[in-house]
């Protein structure tokens, strides 16, 4: 899941061209936010393939996992920032 969203899109000068700290910057593509290009009011819209819950991962296994995190208490409040953080959301344990 991304770190963050951008609605409706990038904000744009139109004589410099983007502003500054939209996107991961230094940090690379891989920290850009989401950006919803659509109307999700549409009947339409369809959530983007990124967004889809990996193979294997049911909903029963990704409530077991926040029950655990629930459980788990504060003391797991800063695994989710940094990279040690990532790292364990994106593992496939």
């Amino acid at each position: 899941m991304p770190a963050s969203v951008v609605l409706p899109g990038e904000v744009v000068d139109p004589a410099t061209g983007l502003y500054p700290a939209q996107n991961g910057g230094l940090l690379g593509a891989r920290c850009d936010p989401y950006q919803v290009r659509d109307n999700p009011a549409d009947p339409k819209y369809r959530v983007d393939a990124s967004l889809r819950m990996p193979p294997g991962m049911t909903i029963e296994r990704l409530a077991s996992k926040r029950t655990l995190l629930a459980e788990l208490g504060p003391s797991t409040v800063n695994l989710g920032g940094g990279a040690g953080g990532r790292f364990l959301r994106e593992s496939p344990q």
